[in-house]
């Protein structure tokens, strides 16, 4: 480690004293958020940047003398950005529902990462904050009187190395950011003529007073298309709703489930893919977080498929089985807990004895 990320750590000296001197003063009434950000090896985290935001309605919004600069370094860089310019100190007015607070990163070589977020006296009454991924299309919930860790990875993927990859939005009617009691299984998406047909599973639902189907185009701006009433029941349910002449495109849908308290919980995002033709197997999210992804099966053999897991060592691990029962199926894999984030080649073969490979990356 030490010889991978000397240049890093040197090349942050400037910022991180800056980094440091600001955030030396009592943080007892202050409403502030420290964003630090790791290098992550098997069993050590290295800090290699940070910045900081002071939430004050003595301050104004735009860029002036009270905030900090960030120097420019040939290492790893995380700052904040703001009115196009980085600052690695923000001092602002105390948020509101629409703030949005903007981190830029640059510099960032291939490797597993992790921000940790320190937000001190920012759980404003009725609100909330959320750490949009402007690449895999997540939003992680982040404690606002608390710490929070959040770890992605850098690859080749295209955009896992975006500047602006990360965003941390301020927002309304969302008290509390526990997990609910309620147990989003999986959901299913699966062609039925014109119509797609969206299935989800659930456990422990007795807190649920309703779940709501939404609809994308793109994986990202979602719109609700009906509510459906909980069944209030402490054992496994399944729940159906058809989305009638749908456009033949890649639609993606989630259920969002309200609870009777008013918190909100999302299940994983189901990507159904347009009529085709052609056979094939697709898996969305690819690279893969949390270690689940939905599976789509299009135009082939009905009967079980058996999986395996192939490192890049040539390791074999062998997967639950998975039985389709037509041309058109979505179904949801759950990787073993025990897999270290990293690309591998899964393996499916059809009843037919054909099998057909897919490389995924594992965060």
């Amino acid at each position: 480690m030490k010889k991978l990320y000397p240049w890093a750590v040197s090349g942050c000296r400037k910022s991180m004293l800056s980094f440091f001197l600001f955030t030396t003063v009592s943080a007892n009434a202050q409403e502030l958020m420290r964003a630090n950000l790791y290098v992550v090896d098997p069993g050590v985290a290295t800090l290699v940047d940070g910045n900081l935001t002071n939430y004050n309605n003595i301050y104004s919004n735009a860029v002036d003398v009270n905030d900090a600069w960030k120097m420019e370094n040939p290492g790893i860089n995380f700052g904040l950005y703001r009115a196009a310019t980085n600052l690695v100190v923000e001092r602002r007015s105390i948020y509101n529902s629409s703030d949005t607070s903007f981190f830029r990163m640059w510099n960032l070589p291939q490797h597993n990462y992790r921000i940790k977020f320190m937000l001190k006296n920012l759980d404003h009454p009725g609100m909330y904050g959320s750490l949009i991924d402007n690449f895999l299309h997540t939003e992680t919930a982040i404690l606002l009187n608390d710490t929070t860790y959040v770890d992605f990875t850098v690859n080749s993927v295209p955009g896992s190395a975006s500047e602006m990859r990360f965003q941390l939005i301020y927002g309304p009617n969302i008290p509390g950011t526990g997990a609910l009691d309620v147990n989003i299984t999986s959901i299913q998406a699966a062609w039925k003529g014109q119509d797609i047909l969206v299935q989800w599973n659930v456990v422990n639902e007795e807190s649920i007073e309703a779940y709501t189907i939404e609809h994308s185009t793109d994986g990202r701006k979602f719109n609700a298309l009906k509510n459906v009433a909980s069944f209030n029941t402490p054992v496994a349910k399944t729940y159906n709703y058809t989305h009638n002449r749908v456009t033949d495109i890649a639609n993606f849908y989630r259920i969002k489930a309200l609870s009777k308290g008013g918190r909100i919980q999302y299940s994983s995002i189901a990507r159904i893919n347009p009529i085709t033709s052609s056979s094939d197997i697709s898996i969305y999210p690819n690279p893969i977080s949390n270690k689940t992804a939905q599976v789509q099966f299009m135009n082939l053999p009905a009967g079980k498929y058996n999986l395996a897991l192939v490192n890049s060592s040539g390791t074999e691990q062998k997967l639950q089985p998975i039985q389709i029962n037509g041309n058109q199926s979505n179904n949801t894999i759950i990787l073993p807990a025990n897999i270290l984030p990293g690309i591998y080649q899964l393996q499916f073969t059809g009843p037919d004895k054909v099998k057909t490979v897919k490389t995924i990356m594992v965060l």
